[in-house]
This record gives structure tokens, C-alpha cells and sequence, in this order.
């Protein structure tokens, strides 16, 4: 039978992000348990980004900074996040990316359409999808995201819509 590698099969950008560490750790010979809790400190820097990011989101949803930091203790203290980020993998990345996403995309939907953020959206979701499969389910989403800002811009959002209807 054919033996097939499973994590070669994973989307690469996180092993291409971590592979400099593992140079620098084979370089100093620390070994594979070296190596490993590196890889292991790294992702938990990498994903303890959230934190801030999920503070954006409530602050952006609510406008209120109180919210938004209680949102962001609680996730900072979620112990099955915690768990599954400090390994060796791409979710710590992932998770990075899809809370940057929903930040962008509720931007673009309460500030409006632009190109910046349309081409951030964009780069963002390629980047997902250069991470973990299940970014796949983040192209919709973000296709209503985009259609909604385009027809906002154009004039046809609700509050024009409202004010059409009245006879404004």
C-alpha cells in the first residue's frame, strides 16, 4: 500500500513561517526537544495575537472599549484555545487570520467599501487559505461582504433605500 504523509497535505504557510526557527534551532544544536518547544513558544506568540484583534472587532461592533476588553480577557483565557494553539500546527495561525478577517470585514461593512480594504480582505483570505482548508467557507462570506459594500456604495444601502421609500 501507499503511505501517505497527512501534515504534508496541509496548506504551507505556517511551516514556511516556522522553518527559519528551525535552522536557527538546528544551528545551535538544541535538539529535537529544543526545536519543538521553540516551534511550541512561537505559535503561542503568534496566536496570543487574537487577543488584540478580537479587541478590535468589539470595538468596532459596539464602539464601546469596555466590551471590546471583556471580549478580549475572554478569550485570552480560554483554556481549549490555549491547548490547541501551543502545539506544533497551523491553527495558531489560522486563528490569527480568521479573527482578522471578521475585523476587516466588519470594517468594511460599518465604514464602507474601499480598495484598501477590499485588497486587506483579499490578501488576508489568500493568506487563510494558504493556512487551513476550512478558510474555503470564508469565500462566500466574504463575496457577501464585498457585494453588500458595492451596493452601498452605489447608493442602494438601506438608509438610501429608507429615505427612497419615504419619498426623501
Amino acid at each position: 500500500g501507499v503511505f501517505t504523509v497527512y501534515e504534508a497535505l496541509q496548506p504551507p504557510l505556517y511551516y514556511w513561517m516556522m522553518a527559519p526557527a528551525m535552522w536557527v534551532c538546528r544551528g545551535l544544536g538544541a535538539g529535537l526537544a529544543g526545536e519543538v518547544l521553540a516551534l511550541r513558544f512561537l505559535s503561542s506568540l503568534l496566536a496570543s495575537l487574537v487577543v488584540p484583534l478580537v479587541f478590535l472587532v468589539g470595538r468596532q461592533v459596539w464602539g464601546a472599549g469596555r466590551l471590546a476588553l471583556g471580549c478580549a480577557a475572554i478569550v485570552a483565557v480560554m483554556p481549549g484555545l490555549a491547548l490547541d494553539v501551543a502545539r506544533v500546527g497551523n491553527d495558531c495561525l489560522a486563528v490569527v487570520l480568521f479573527t482578522l478577517l471578521t475585523w476587516l470585514a466588519v470594517k468594511m461593512v460599518q465604514e464602507g467599501l474601499s480598495f484598501k480594504l477590499a485588497a486587506a480582505t483579499g490578501l488576508v483570505l489568500g493568506l487563510g487559505l494558504l493556512t487551513k482548508a476550512y478558510f474555503l467557507t470564508a469565500i462566500p462570506a466574504v463575496l457577501a461582504v464585498l457585494v453588500y459594500g458595492c451596493w452601498k456604495a452605489r447608493g442602494a444601502g438601506p438608509a438610501n433605500a429608507a429615505r427612497r421609500w419615504a419619498g426623501a
